[in-house]
């Protein structure tokens, strides 16, 4: 994970949970490409094959709109 984003996190105090790493490390290896959740959804199931939908979303919602990590379009 990219320093900064990791103090950013500790000191929002979020809690770093397996499936959010996993989560976050797709959208950073992503080279920049727009995904939609869906397509998250199924590389995260790659690497952890007992993620859930609904935990993707969720993770998404948490990232986007309540912390200012990612952009929503």
């Amino acid at each position: 994970m990219e320093p900064a984003l990791a103090e950013k996190i500790r000191k929002k105090q979020l809690q770093w949970t397996p499936q959010r790493e996993t989560v976050f490390s797709v959208i950073a290896n992503s080279n920049n490409k727009h995904l939609t959740a869906e397509e998250i959804f199924l590389k995260t199931k790659k690497i952890m094959p007992t993620i859930g939908l609904a935990t993707v979303y969720r993770t998404l919602e948490l990232f986007c709109l309540r912390r200012g990590y990612f952009t929503k379009i």
